[in-house]
């Protein structure tokens, strides 16, 4: 599946009275617009960012790397630090990552160059080419309409070009740089191919000034761990001017705040702390939450009734599913199984409990479990470190919801099942869990087995 890619300057809107927000559409988070999602909780970030635009525009280069998992609220804060940066004379230049392996390598380098150079209106026809020209003709066809009788540097091998393309994309940023301070916003780092990321770290290393701020963004939940960007980061980090930010969910007054801004009203308490717990403060999914129960007409003001009392009573939008089902998508075949498995469990979960609900072999679950934690959709939890539970309540319910009744049904009863074979000599620990799941799986044959559990 292809991400959507916007590259180019951002649209030039006037800054919306209650912040800076825009008016367009947040790529990959559909149903939410920049003009009604304000900037909640991320006022230190933003502050930290907007300080470092003042040395930039003095020919100091700063790199800036958000960090955070999807729907945290990466691209709302890129998109606001854009709107600051052009307030005060940058040119901003916005381009997004492909995932999938097909992309061509600097593609999102090319496209960044191309739109700065038309933006400002910089080689122009019958200047004499940059130094540089000749080296990017491969990757910036404008070059090739400016510089006709300009040839490609022949036979370019490829440690050559690991070197060369990297190092000429810098010196045209730099150039660029010096005719209008200028902000590059480089969404989905994640998906980047390597050559890209070597870019990055010739923007690192220069030692030239420049008047250059780039600004990424990377879901940490998704970066493959031996991948080419785990490689990049841990040499860019040892960079003076490159800085890591990592975002973390929203505290409960945030969350109270974000709903107040879409439901236009005070929220209940005892909402706010279902919603914040559900969600752990992720910003989308807290939004998608929100409207959802606005739709339903389930969001009472502070004076009303409570709303929803538990996660049970929560039902999930189909936004939230649509982002449940392409994190689990990256995921091996026994990681899915495992997890969808797993969903049944609400109180957390653990390594003997998982072995006998999944019929997995050891080495295979464990691995499915290291891919799970990975990708941050379970954590350790307790003091127990082989007990687990999924990140988020939205996560499980959402795994949950998507089998069907019959099917729950019986997954109950093959975790109660399990839970009485692996914990055998202490099950009397486990009555209210073992209680419960019987009674969802009354339906099925030898429910009265759950009698003894119910009573204690």
């Amino acid at each position: 599946m292809s991400a959507v890619h916007h590259s180019g300057a951002l649209p030039r809107e006037p800054e919306p009275e209650h912040g800076i927000h825009g008016t367009q559409e947040i790529p990959n988070q559909p149903g939410i617009r920049l003009d009604e999602t304000p900037v909640i909780g991320r006022g230190q970030e933003l502050d930290r960012i907007v300080a470092r635009l003042g040395a930039v525009r003095d020919g100091r280069l700063a790199m800036i790397a958000l960090a955070g998992e999807a729907g945290i609220g990466k691209t709302l804060l890129m998109h606001t630090v854009s709107e600051r940066a052009r307030q005060e004379g940058f040119l901003v230049v916005w381009a997004r990552m492909l995932e999938g392996d097909w992309q061509p390598s600097y593609h999102a380098w090319a496209e960044i160059l191309q739109q700065a150079m038309i933006e400002l209106d910089w080689p122009r026809p019958g200047d004499d080419p940059p130094e540089w020209a000749q080296t990017l003709l491969p990757i910036a066809p404008l070059l090739t309409q400016l510089y006709p009788h300009l040839s490609p540097v022949a036979n370019l091998g490829v440690h050559e070009e690991r070197f060369r393309l990297p190092d000429a994309i810098v010196r045209c940023l730099d150039d660029l740089s010096r005719r209008q301070p200028l902000l590059i916003a480089l969404d989905d780092l994640q998906w980047s191919d390597p050559g890209s990321l070597r870019v990055l770290l010739h923007l690192g290393r220069s030692s030239r000034p420049a008047a250059l701020m780039v600004l990424t963004a990377y879901r940490d939940d998704y970066v493959d761990r031996s991948g080419p960007l785990v490689d990049a980061l841990s040499q860019i980090r040892r960079e003076a001017r490159f800085e890591e930010i990592a975002l973390p969910g929203l505290s409960p007054g945030e969350v109270e705040g974000l709903m107040r801004s879409i439901g236009g009203d005070p929220v209940p308490a005892p909402v706010v702390k279902l919603v914040s717990e559900a969600t752990h403060g992720n910003p989308f999914f807290v939004h998608e939450i929100t409207r959802h129960l606005i739709e339903e007409d389930r969001l009472p003001d502070d004076s009303a009734g409570a709303g929803p009392a538990d996660m049970a009573e929560l039902s999930i939008p189909e936004s939230l599913r649509q982002v449940v089902d392409h994190r689990l998508a990256r995921l091996s075949a026994s990681a899915q199984r495992m997890l969808r498995l797993a969903a049944v469990c609400t109180d957390g979960f653990d390594f003997p409990m998982l072995r006998a609900l999944t019929s997995l072999e050891e080495d295979e679950l464990l691995d499915a479990i290291d891919e799970a934690l990975a990708a941050r959709l379970i954590a350790p939890t307790g003091s127990d470190v082989e007990r687990y539970d999924f990140q988020h309540a939205l996560v499980r319910r959402a795994l949950y919801d998507g089998w069907s009744p019959s099917r729950r049904i019986r997954l109950h009863r093959a975790l109660a099942t399990s839970l009485e074979q692996v914990h055998r000599d202490a099950r009397h620990l486990y009555a209210p869990a073992l209680a419960v799941h019987y009674h969802i799986s009354a339906s099925v044959p030898g429910a009265g087995a759950g009698v003894p559990y119910a009573l204690a």
